[in-house]
């Protein structure tokens, strides 16, 4: 399973969740999150790799709108 960090918006800073999944989610599909038995659709528009200064590994990251 990967690991990804998942931020939201314009700032790269706003870390909004990490999640494992099964498989890298692409440009232009949709994550449904469950808050408060609600979902929450975000639009992905931007896929990339960090690289982790502490262990040098490589971390997935996501850059998602909210469409609610």
């Amino acid at each position: 399973m990967a690991l990804v960090e998942v931020f939201e918006g314009e700032d790269l800073e706003k870390l909004l969740f990490v999640a494992e999944f099964d498989f890298l989610p692409r440009v232009g599909e949709h994550l449904a999150r469950d808050i408060d038995d609600y979902f929450h659709y975000y639009h992905i528009v931007k896929i990339w790799h960090r690289q982790d200064a502490a262990d040098g590994a490589f971390r997935a990251c996501l850059l998602v709108t909210l469409d609610d």
